[in-house]
């Protein structure tokens, strides 16, 4: 227990100190309540923090920890005067003009926070089991903790991606020296409770308070974001600033004030610092101020979105020559780390790629010939609509459902997000949300799958769609009974026996019917329907049943989860169990760590996720300098493949124990290679010293070069796919 309050004060500093430093940046004034002030002020801190860390780094430095204290201190300082004034100005009688009807009443706030009790316990329980998911461990955390180990911004070579818009992994470093991996996990689930706040504040604006509580419930209760959001991922960031991004573009409709364009642009330069995906929203959202036609929040929007944006991409530009590094090759050049397995030694090019005239010509050549490819891969795109259908991810209860209620259910979402563009405070996120989903399929040439993260940022406003949907059924439904009492009075006349059993609402409406009516000088003179009692009872009845229906998949699912992993680990023992027993090769890193310390170089055959784990350098990756395929012609023989490892500074050679087959069995294999560590999972050899002229052989001798191509296809046999496929990731979600 004392793990689970030590997480719940993390969480808490973390989303404190976050609103606290983003309350210092929020104009005086600007919100309409204190639920706003908390959701902005906290996606604004955190991107605050991250930016500035970046910027430190660009000039050889970082944040210092001290310097991220003053900051919260001062926040807090700022929050204690405000407050202070406020109380001040209250006692004075001068605050009823700016007094808020809706945050200021205690039963919404307090329905508020249930909800949030109830979906955030989920974020807080599987934050603290350690990272097992492959992204995680072969870059999100490396970089983490590269950034944690040393000022600047380190090129991670050995990596899949060596460099990224990183601003979420400078706010994990600070997690990790907050508190570990459940530090860093836990960045994401703050983020994911202020994106539920501000669904809130958007779906009472939007549909009254109903339509706020069944948005943040869709996006709390949601399995694909749970997940997410406690296992050191970064789509949870990039779906809070696109919705906060959307949210200032929306305030700025209607309030002419220069702050909300300002925030907009932040915000969304802060997805595109986040991920490669914000560049889309960031556009989008600047395609919207242009349409407005006001020059002056136009500029100031782009002044917002250039200064958090700009640093980010040109940093990358510079090193790399490709400000979307690594994507995109067939303009800016192949590289090492060109995500294709076919890769030539003849076509890779050394970074940074110059800009040519051919450069150009190709840049000006792409979007037409991306237009020509998706035309001509949309049956593949079908076909791989069709097989998530037939297995969905993440939301294993359809599987066994039968296809036409699968498609009912499709066809009521798109009914249901189609009537959130006929709303004008919903317009505008729900026609970026539904944009995204159509980039999201055209991602399937360069990711070779639809992976449904990559749909998340639209995930908020589909939610406030659907929540205000459902509230407006509800008042639409509790209108309707005025029809129930006119077929009352014509099937029970005055005078006839009614029927023996009655319902709560038709004992509600025969109440009604009951009553005398009063005279006309009585009647209210709004003309108030007498429906509007019974209106009043559905629409709670039904947003409480939504929120039910929408926070349950997440605890189901948090249960689920919860028996693949283990017991909840409460001390460090508990979690490296977990992590033996769901990363094969993780307790050779630990012995490896035992043995030889930092200053282990370590080869991982198929075994890149456990790139975080190494206690010194870790090399092994599908792409990359060193991927599997250099590495594949030496499995000919133990003695080239000794020298392979040799060229490369391993010291260590671990390989998956179902790999073995592919290994050479002979007698130089045993010479050069001694076991160290062996489990169910993996094998971990340690490389003996060379002999005298052994590292002068240039490759495996003559007599073995037949047994290259046999060994390769093996290899490719036993991944599950080409040579050098990514890990099949294992969860159970």
């Amino acid at each position: 227990m004392v793990a689970l309050a030590l997480g719940a004060l993390c969480l808490a500093a973390i989303a404190g100190g976050a609103w606290l430093v983003g309350s210092l940046l929020l104009p005086a004034g600007l919100c309409r309540g204190r639920v706003e002030e908390i959701a902005l002020g906290g996606a604004l801190g955190l991107l605050a923090v991250g930016q500035l860390d970046f910027l430190l780094r660009l000039c050889g430095w970082r944040l210092p920890p001290a310097a991220l204290a003053l900051l919260v201190v001062a926040g807090l300082a700022a929050a204690v005067a405000r407050f202070g004034r406020q109380r001040a100005a209250i006692a004075a009688g001068v605050a009823a003009a700016q007094a808020q009807p809706s945050p200021g009443r205690k039963a919404p706030l307090a329905r508020l926070a249930l909800l949030l009790a109830a979906g955030g316990a989920p974020f807080l329980l599987l934050a603290l089991y350690p990272p097992i998911d492959p992204d995680p461990g072969i870059y999100h955390l490396p970089f983490a903790r590269g950034f944690m180990e040393s000022p600047g911004l380190p090129f991670f070579a050995s990596l899949r991606f060596p460099i990224f818009p990183q601003l979420g992994e400078l706010l994990f470093a600070i997690g990790l020296r907050l508190h570990g991996t459940t530090g860093a996990q836990l960045i994401q689930a703050a983020m994911a409770l202020f994106t539920a706040l501000l669904l809130w504040v958007w779906g009472r604006d939007a549909g009254g308070e109903a339509a706020g509580l069944v948005a943040a419930a869709l996006w709390l209760g949601n399995p694909m974001v749970i997940f997410l959001g406690t296992t050191a991922h970064v789509d949870v960031a990039l779906a809070c600033f696109v919705l906060a991004g959307l949210y200032c573009l929306e305030r700025a409709r209607t309030d002419g004030r220069a702050a909300w364009p300002v925030l907009a642009g932040a915000f969304l330069g802060g997805a595109a610092a986040v991920k490669y995906l914000g560049l889309f929203f960031l556009a989008a959202g600047a395609a919207a101020m242009l349409t407005r036609q006001r020059r002056r929040l136009a500029a100031a929007f782009a002044v917002a979105a250039l200064v958090v944006t700009l640093p980010v991409y040109a940093h990358i530009l510079r090193l790399t020559g490709n400000p979307a590094f690594p994507f995109f090759p067939q303009v800016f050049g192949f590289t090492e780390w060109t995500h294709d397995l076919g890769l030539r030694p003849d076509q890779v090019r050394p970074i940074p790629v110059p800009f040519t005239s051919a450069t150009l010509s190709a840049l000006l050549r792409f979007p037409v010939q991306r237009s020509a490819a998706l035309l001509h891969g949309g049956a593949g795109t079908l076909d791989q609509l069709a097989r998530a259908d037939r297995d969905p991810p993440h939301i294993r209860v359809l599987r066994r459902r039968p296809a036409w209620v699968r498609a009912a259910l499709l066809l009521a979402l798109a009914a249901t997000w189609l009537r959130g563009l006929w709303r004008p405070r919903l317009r505008l996120a729900m026609t970026v949300a539904l944009s995204s989903l159509v980039l999201w399929l055209s991602t399937l040439e360069d990711m070779q799958r639809l992976d449904p993260r990559y749909v998340l940022a639209a995930g908020p406003p589909l939610a406030l769609a659907t929540g205000a949907f459902i509230a407006e059924f509800g008042g639409v439904l509790g209108r309707s009974q005025g029809w129930l009492r006119k077929l009352r009075r014509l099937a029970w006349p005055a005078g006839l026996e009614r029927p023996a059993f009655r319902g709560r609402l038709d004992y509600q409406v025969e109440i009604e019917l009951s009553s005398p009516s009063p005279p006309a000088a009585e009647r209210p003179a709004t003309g108030t329907p007498r429906a509007a009692s019974v209106t009043a009872a559905v629409l709670p009845a039904l947003a409480a049943l939504a929120v039910i229906a929408a926070v349950v998949p997440g605890l189901v699912y948090t249960g689920i989860r919860c028996r693949y992993l283990g017991p909840l680990p409460f001390d460090a023992a508990a979690r490296a169990a977990v992590q033996r027993s769901h990363l094969p090769g993780f307790a050779a890193l630990q012995e490896v760590r035992r043995r030889h310390g930092r200053q282990s170089s370590v080869y991982g055959l198929d075994l890149a996720d456990l790139a975080y784990y190494a206690p010194g350098r870790y090399q092994g990756d599908c792409f990359g300098p060193v991927r599997y395929a250099k590495l594949y012609p030496s499995f000919a023989s133990g003695e080239a493949l000794y020298l392979a490892l040799r060229r490369l500074g391993a010291d260590h050679f671990l390989a998956p124990r179902n790999h073995l087959v592919v290994l050479p069995h002979e007698a130089d294999f045993a010479k050069h290679f001694r076991v160290e560590y062996e489990d169910q999972g993996a094998v971990l050899w340690e490389l003996q010293p060379s002999a005298a002229g052994a590292t002068g052989a240039a490759g495996p001798p003559l007599q073995a070069q037949a047994r290259i191509a046999p060994v390769a296809a093996a290899v490719a046999a036993v991944a599950a796919g080409a040579p050098g496929a990514a890990p099949v990731p294992r969860t159970a979600e």
